[in-house]
């Protein structure tokens, strides 16, 4: 642990934990909530309720002399909050919980290739080899799409949508 104290890596381990629970959960609740409200009502809300508990902290560091980068902060939020929000809930109208899960699972994946093609970072040959093995198993659950009468390739394409838009915005 590295001169970590106990408490404080179990404290870390809970965090991690509740923060995936919470990850893992948003696929369901989302397909719930869909139900009740339409996406764009439902992403509308998510982004009012962050906006207005992070609005806080933002305005408060714009106090303490730390100029905050706006436009950056704004395209970003766009990309990565609004649209991908809008997208996914959208996605989450015509494809499972769980194909939706397999899709966002390529997140990481998109995001290595977005640092490769947009900010010219050098990938590796076992980086590339998980991008590929990634793609192919976004393709696997694309086959599968319409076999369960919930998922749509529509759907799917969508999810991969939201999963680019949080590449970007990664």
């Amino acid at each position: 642990m590295g001169g970590m104290p106990l408490a404080n890596h179990t404290r870390s381990m809970l965090l991690l934990l509740l923060t995936m629970t919470v990850w893992g959960s948003t696929f369901m609740v989302t397909k719930e909530l869909i139900v009740v409200w339409p996406p764009f009502t439902l992403a509308f809300v998510r982004v009012a309720v962050g906006t207005l508990v992070l609005l806080p902290f933002a305005l408060s560091r714009k106090t303490s002399g730390v100029r905050l980068p706006w436009g950056s902060v704004w395209s970003m939020g766009l990309i990565g909050v609004a649209l991908y929000y809008l997208v996914f809930n959208t996605a989450m109208v015509h494809v499972s919980a769980s194909q939706g899960a397999l899709v966002q699972a390529s997140i990481p994946a998109m995001t290595a290739l977005v640092a490769v093609l947009w900010l010219r970072e050098r990938a590796s040959s076992l980086r590339w080899l998980g991008i590929a093995l990634s793609v192919g198993g976004v393709l696997i659950v694309f086959s599968g799409s319409g076999s369960d009468g919930q998922s749509s390739l529509f759907g799917n394409f969508l999810m991969f949508a939201s999963v680019v838009c949080w590449g970007l915005y990664t």
